[in-house]
């Protein structure tokens, strides 16, 4: 038969264990529903940061108070954290920040950036210098240094924060996409890429329009095949030296690319634009001297 101390001891147990539930619910609430950020931050998830390292600078930033419960609540939602910027309001809870990352609310927009064709990658740097907080040009060239004709000109939308190498890696994930299609033209012309890409930043400098584009292609290519040189203002060198330069001048589009694997042949070997970019085509030099006369005094 049970004791009155040993029902006593029992029911202090009893106690103890509901108290000790009382708190842990409350502790949890208090956990879940209390608000650690006291000011409005945004943060950047980068292409190569592991979920470490993002609960890490959550801690850092005192977005997050309790790193361990966080990764442990994330596993259980299966958040998957996408590369970009993100901006925790004030007053933001555990709970909503757990929702924000599991929805990939960024609460930020990207900016909307336009790299027009035959931009080099200087003009590149110094454009995106202009839009992105946290960019350094000097970084992004020094990475993007051999990659000259390589980085894509499109309108890309990026994050106040994204890093030099995630933009070079869109720049150059599309220049991929847009010229793998394109590979076995390449073959099928005898040439390299890298002569293609050099043939295309010239037309950009030199042509007008797709149709220009591939007419002066053929002439150019055609003064290569006689050894002539190719006399392009684009670069002043190629008046003197003869053969393509080294290495692209700029970075071309798709139209430009696709002229220089595919240009047209004709009886010319001279062209030239009048003030409203209208081209004029001759055949030897002389005939170049009048169109000269005509469209450029």
């Amino acid at each position: 038969m049970e004791t009155k101390d040993n029902q006593k001891t029992k029911d202090t147990l009893v106690g103890k264990i509901i108290l000790f539930m009382v708190f842990f619910v409350l502790f949890l609430g208090f956990i879940l529903f209390f608000s650690p950020v006291r000011e409005e931050k945004i943060i950047h998830i980068s292409s190569n940061q592991t979920f470490a390292d993002t609960v890490k600078v959550l801690e850092s930033e005192d977005i997050v108070n309790f790193p361990g419960l966080f990764t442990l609540a994330s596993k259980v939602l299966n958040i998957n954290l996408k590369t970009g910027d993100y901006l925790f309001e004030k007053n933001s809870s555990f709970v909503e920040i757990l929702l924000q990352l599991k929805m990939n609310n960024h609460k930020i927009k990207p900016v909307k950036i336009t790299i027009r064709e035959g931009l080099n990658n200087q003009s590149i740097a110094d454009l995106l210098n202009q839009k992105l907080e946290s960019f350094d040009k000097n970084v992004f060239l020094e990475l993007s240094q051999n990659l000259e004709g390589q980085l894509f000109p499109d309108s890309y939308f990026f994050f106040p924060l994204t890093t030099e190498e995630e933009v070079i890696k869109e720049l150059k994930n599309n220049f991929n996409n847009q010229t793998n299609p394109l590979q076995e033209k390449i073959k099928e012309t005898g040439k390299s890429l890298n002569d293609i890409l050099v043939m295309a930043s010239i037309l950009e400098g030199e042509a007008k329009g797709e149709k220009d584009n591939r007419i002066i292609s053929g002439i150019l290519w055609k003064r290569l095949f006689i050894n002539m040189p190719l006399q392009v203002d684009i670069d002043k060198k190629t008046y003197e030296a003869k053969g393509l330069p080294q290495k692209p001048l700029n970075n071309p589009g798709l139209s430009s690319i696709k002229a220089a694997i595919d240009p047209v042949d004709s009886n010319y070997l001279y062209y030239l634009h009048d003030n409203e970019g209208n081209a004029y085509y001759a055949k030897d030099y002389e005939e170049h001297k009048k169109n000269i006369n005509l469209y450029l005094k």
